[in-house]
């Protein structure tokens, strides 16, 4: 699985040397099983000197760390740390990921990556495993200022019993009313195999407000469905 640390830019204060804007972030993370067993240990260093342009971009985004993780099946609690050493501010983060076993005869919907045409001014550390078919690196952002473009992928994997998947996506607003996004052909083969799906979502049709992207994945030959939910929020400025 990715993850995507970002540490918001509004949040910090920086030093100004000689026309730059100079900031020390330092990042760590780590998983913990079940059993107490930690795994997945490691750090990220970002030693900032940013022009003034590249300033604006980071104070309007910030910073985005993405980390590559491997865990078993099971319950699992991945711990953040961070801390900015001009701005003098620390945390911690935590949060409880349930892995589910994987079954190579079934179809499995990855995790949804979705990011927006702001998140290019990010400064960023590592990549995700989606970033070429998105174009531009997941952002661990949910809100969107309406008229952004916002794009969602998901990876798709085709049981090579199976000849297709229907992949379609569609939206919840906060009263429950769906409406649709796209809907998409993963194609299977002979062999077992993953395939991106990527779906666009024009914000600018979507008032204010809170919604889910749900998609779905069903065998061409019907049966059971596989669902991906994810909650994002429109604001207008």
């Amino acid at each position: 699985m990715d993850v995507v640390v970002e540490v918001l830019g509004r949040s910090l204060k920086f030093a100004e040397r000689r026309g730059r804007f100079e900031e020390r972030i330092e990042l760590a993370l780590l998983t913990v099983d079940g059993n107490a067993r930690a795994a997945n240990g490691r750090s990220a260093t970002f030693d900032l000197r940013l022009t003034p342009e590249q300033y604006q971009g980071v104070r309007a985004t910030g910073v985005r760390w993405i980390s590559r993780l491997e865990m078993p099946a099971g319950h699992h609690q991945l711990r953040v740390a961070g801390r900015a050493l001009q701005t003098v501010l620390s945390g911690l983060v935590t949060r409880d990921i349930d892995v589910p076993k994987f079954e190579t005869d079934r179809v499995h919907i990855s995790g949804v990556a979705i990011t927006s045409l702001p998140s290019v001014l990010a400064i960023t550390q590592g990549a995700a495993r989606l970033s070429s078919a998105l174009k531009t690196r997941p952002s661990a952002m949910r809100s969107f200022v309406s008229g952004d473009q916002v794009t969602a992928a998901v990876e798709v994997y085709v049981p090579s019993s199976i000849a297709s998947i229907d992949v379609a996506a569609l939206l919840e607003d906060a009263r429950g009313v769906r409406t649709p996004v796209d809907r998409k052909t993963a194609a299977g083969s002979r062999q077992t195999r993953l395939e991106p799906v990527v779906f666009v979502i024009d914000t600018k049709a979507l008032a204010a407000g809170s919604y889910a992207l749900r998609i779905d994945g069903t065998p061409a030959t019907g049966g059971y469905a596989v669902t991906q939910r994810v909650p994002f929020e429109i604001i207008v400025q």
